[in-house]
């Protein structure tokens, strides 16, 4: 099966560019915390609603966020394609010592979270997720209300669920520290 890899486009974000996924996502939990991003989420998607302008003293703040959701969006299009070893730590089950516990991840995606991505790109497509993100900043930092897409809620729920299932997959298998960063080939083969 041929698979389709999108460039992940980190450079407007970072410091470096990265063609891994999975060292992507390490750059992009380094740049702000799995809350952070969902509360920065929360916060478009109720701005959207509203005339005022999110972040009026430094809206650059938001297209930055912006350029890491949407390089976390094509990483997560790859993730799919991930299957994690049978055995491997991938299998657990929610517990005390996970930042997850409480998620928005029903038990059988916190024991695949790969199956996440699976499920989120069987529901919309990359192209769908994007026009979402990119509408929802625009209007969050816009006098405008409402969206013109007419189903806001289910790509913003699916976003959340890969963000979640992101953070997981590096909780598990580790950071900068561990062992994300080893060559992408030993990356490929661990998972």
């Amino acid at each position: 099966m041929e698979t389709n890899w999108h460039p992940l486009n980190a450079e407007l974000w970072t410091a470096s560019s990265a063609s891994d996924p999975f060292k992507l996502i390490d750059a992009f939990f380094n740049l702000e915390h799995l809350d952070r991003y969902k509360h920065t989420l929360s916060e478009i998607m109720f701005f959207m609603y509203t005339k005022q302008i999110y972040r009026p003293d430094n809206p650059g703040t938001v297209l930055i966020t912006y350029a890491a959701l949407r390089s976390f969006l094509n990483a997560s299009c790859q993730l799919q394609h991930f299957k994690p070893v049978t055995g491997s730590p991938a299998q657990l089950v929610p517990g005390q010592n996970s930042l997850l516990t409480l998620s928005s991840l029903s038990r059988d995606e916190f024991r695949q979270p790969f199956g996440v991505f699976k499920s989120a790109f069987r529901i919309q497509s990359l192209a769908s997720y994007e026009v979402f993100l990119f509408e929802a900043v625009y209007l969050a930092l816009s006098p405008h209300t409402g969206p013109s897409i007419p189903d806001m809620t289910t790509p913003y729920i699916w976003l959340l669920k890969k963000l979640d299932a992101a953070q997981l997959i590096r909780e598990r298998h580790g950071n900068s520290a561990g062992p994300l960063n080893p060559a992408g080939e030993q990356l490929k083969s661990r998972y």
